[in-house]
């Protein structure tokens, strides 16, 4: 590895293959077992020379092999020990030469890049490393205030900072984004043909517009708009290039989801294209587990463009993201985000088959995933409203049965849902979550008491006029006032 350059990369390379596992059935415990301690006594040995040179090149060495197979199946553990002493390296690189600005920019990279694989496990700990490089990155910024790469550096961690705020201090997050925005902005101001500074200012105005869907969809569709024209113009000059490619894919389906109540022939054109693109990306490489999750989002979304009209052809796309899902989630068990998309499959599923006795089977597992969840992050607001969403279905397979233990679950839902829509007045998801509550609790009155009844209907109508005014093109709205227009 430090005398070989390219072969010593390749060797290393050709070592976390054989740790992964190629499929579930395969045990690579003591496989793996071995290969940290043989990385550990690479690293040790190292270090204990403190060659500056030789510690450098291990560091490198580590994270071009990370930044090679990151995603790919199998390798996160064997990568998470690498960056564990890829961090341990830079760290010893940074005390002996503590003014060396390459030293420690490779320290922020490799605490980033530890923060971004611990994301799907343990967000804490994630915040923690994202928290170390952003303090480097604002520090060499003040260093070189106009350094292209330092810059860039710095707009990367304020996207970390703001991706793990997201759950749960909407607020803070569009403080992080503006700050990225800003950065990238200034990136293009200081090289307008500069690739990789058009394709971070690109990244902010798509996360832009994924805040701003909360609570203005119009202005959501502009920063989507500014975001895919210049993807777009990436993806011509370098067709071949994965990275924009997939960025087309995401903006395809943010707009895709910006229409999907008012239009859904134009959103079906959206997730086609979306698709394609995944389809194309997961036959270039098979192993790869971001685009293995990127086809599941769309087969998520093809079926829920189905389920009004084809119901059938919907439960094929759904199953075929639950396989998709139940095998991410036993390839990384502790994985937050492929369990959480676990739970998603179980409740499309179980929406499919409501009719049938197996929807409470699904909804079960679902609300199953979603208390494990919501008792890892209490904060978490999308676990909660996961929770107060698998709450509502379990009340409406009551509501028939037995009203009683239905009201139970719609008002633990409510109360959640309430806590939500205070906590962001402004966003629509939220509101509409409010809509559904007060529709089911007022079909639960109904019967036994109508003038307790029509006061839930009032208030569902007063939440459909307010989104209807805000989006008076949204079918699905426009359904919702319609239906309690006669209250």
């Amino acid at each position: 590895i430090l005398t070989y350059g390219v072969r010593g990369r390749l060797a290393l390379a050709q070592g976390i293959a054989r740790v992964a596992p190629r499929n579930l059935d395969t045990d690579v415990r003591d496989s793996l077992r071995c290969f940290e301690e043989q990385l550990q006594l690479l690293a040790d040995t190292v270090l204990q020379q403190k060659s500056v040179r030789d510690i450098d090149r291990l560091q490198h060495t580590l994270l071009e092999v990370d930044d090679a197979l990151r995603d790919h199946w199998g390798t996160t553990p064997a990568l998470t020990a690498c960056l564990k002493y890829a961090t341990s390296t830079a760290e010893r690189l940074a005390a002996l030469e503590p003014d060396n600005v390459q030293y420690l920019r490779g320290l922020a990279v490799s605490c980033e890049r530890m923060g971004s694989l611990v994301e799907r496990s343990d967000p804490t700990r994630a915040r923690e490393w994202h928290g170390k490089a952003l303090e480097i990155a604002e520090r060499l910024a003040i260093l070189k205030p106009d350094n292209v790469v330092y810059l860039h550096d710095l707009s990367v961690s304020c996207l970390c900072m703001s991706r793990m705020e997201e759950r749960s201090d909407p607020a803070r997050t569009r403080e992080w984004h503006g700050k990225a925005l800003e950065i990238a902005e200034r990136l293009v101001s200081l090289e307008p043909e500069n690739v990789q500074c058009l394709h971070s200012v690109a990244v902010s105005y798509e996360w832009m517009g994924h805040l701003e869907e909360r609570s203005d969809p119009a202005r959501a569709r502009e920063w989507y708009h500014k975001a895919l024209e210049i993807t777009e113009r990436l993806a011509a000059i370098e067709p071949n290039n994965v990275v924009y490619l997939r960025g087309l894919l995401v903006l395809c389906g943010r707009m895709g989801r910006l229409k999907e109540r008012s239009d859904p022939a134009r959103a079906r054109e959206w997730y086609h294209k979306a698709l394609e693109i995944t389809e194309r990306l997961a036959a270039l490489e098979p192993d790869n587990i971001q685009y293995m999750r990127d086809l599941w989002v769309a087969c998520g979304r093809m079926g829920r463009l189905e389920e009004r009209s084809d119901p059938a052809r919907a439960r094929e796309w759904y199953h075929k993201a639950l396989e998709i899902r139940e095998r991410l989630a036993a390839l990384e068990p502790d994985n937050i985000q492929y369990l959480r998309d676990l739970l998603v499959s179980c409740a499309c599923v179980g929406r499919v088959e409501e009719r049938s006795d197996r929807a409470r089977e699904w909804y079960h597992k679902a609300l199953e995933i979603a208390e494990r969840l919501a008792a890892l992050e209490p904060d978490n607001v999308e676990y909660r409203r996961d929770l107060s969403v698998s709450y509502e279905r379990m009340g409406r397979l009551e509501e028939r049965n037995d009203p009683t233990r239905a009201r139970e679950w719609y008002q633990k839902a409510l109360e959640i849902r309430e806590r939500l829509a205070a906590l962001e007045p402004e966003n629509v998801q939220y509101r509409r979550d409010l809509w559904v509550s007060c529709e089911g609790m007022g079909s639960l009155e109904e019967r036994s008491d109508p003038a307790r009844a029509r006061e839930w209907y009032r208030k569902a109508l007063e939440i459909a006029e307010r989104l209807t005014a805000l989006e008076p093109d949204n079918i699905q709205y426009l359904r919702d006032q319609i239906g309690r227009a006669h209250v």
